[in-house]
């Protein structure tokens, strides 16, 4: 009966059911399916390379005005005092001798100093907690005269070869309080407006006696702190901006891809 049951009247007489029948194989498909995309890869020539190094260059240089910019904005902002001056640190002065004086500092009129208070501004000399102390600025010329035969310590700029000579002497200065040449100091009026000339810092005690310690600070107003530093960080922006731009020009694609490699055959 059950094999009665499977006869049709189609040729094999019979038919076995083993479930649902495979689709043909789309081998064209498959093989499409397996065959990796063309890759692009950026193709290094002597441009790309010297627009690489450029620019590259060009942003390494930008952090100096943006840290500089920087610091000059947040001096502007934060670093002033209630008379709107940008406070330097405090100086620590001491000399066993009876005076202690800077080098000449030379301001040249070809600068054109009658306009530097529209850049540096006034400056004052304060002394911090050191009752008994003078300090003033006077020209070089009038500074020799009244410090002849006194023993006393020159500072120089640090980082020089000597940055402290010690000129010898045997006389005590007269008061500095008592002296007209003085066009700023700590006793009358500590603020200076620069001019040309050659000036010199003096630091000695009001009785002229030894030795000579001090704390002292100088201010100055800069009005033109805040343009140099908004110029400064300006200008760290558009260089940082154009490295940019070359280093992405040489890093860009080519957009001629490679050929694509050959695919693997299964049957092989």
């Amino acid at each position: 009966m059950a094999y009665a049951a499977l006869m049709t009247d189609e040729y094999p007489p019979f038919r076995l059911d083993t479930g649902a029948r495979e689709q043909p194989r789309d081998d064209t498909g498959a093989m499409a399916a397996r065959v990796p995309a063309p890759v692009e890869r950026v193709r290094w020539t002597a441009g790309r390379v010297i627009a690489l190094a450029f620019g590259s260059l060009l942003v390494l240089l930008s952090t100096a005005p943006l840290v500089t910019g920087g610091l000059a904005l947040w001096a502007d902002r934060f670093a002033r005092d209630a008379d709107g001056y940008v406070t330097a640190p405090v100086v620590q002065v001491f000399s066993p001798h009876n005076a202690v004086t800077s080098e000449h500092v030379v301001l040249p009129p070809a600068v054109g100093w009658s306009g530097a208070k529209d850049v540096v501004g006034d400056v004052r000399i304060d002394v911090v907690d050191s009752p008994g102390v003078f300090v003033g600025v006077a020209p070089s010329s009038q500074v020799g005269r009244y410090l002849a035969g006194v023993v006393r310590a020159t500072v120089h700029t640090p980082g020089t070869a000597s940055e402290v000579d010690t000129i010898p002497g045997s006389a005590r200065p007269l008061p500095p309080a008592s002296q007209a040449f003085w066009v700023a100091s700590t006793v009358a009026d500590p603020v200076w407006t620069p001019q040309a000339g050659a000036w010199v810092v003096v630091v000695v005690n009001a009785d002229g006696s030894a030795p000579v310690r001090a704390s002292v600070r100088v201010a100055a107003r800069a009005p033109a702190l805040l343009p140099v530093a908004l110029g400064l960080l300006g200008l760290a922006v558009l260089a940082a901006a154009v490295g940019a731009l070359w280093v992405v020009w040489a890093m860009r694609r080519t957009g001629r891809p490679d050929a694509a490699p050959p695919a693997e055959d299964e049957g092989g």
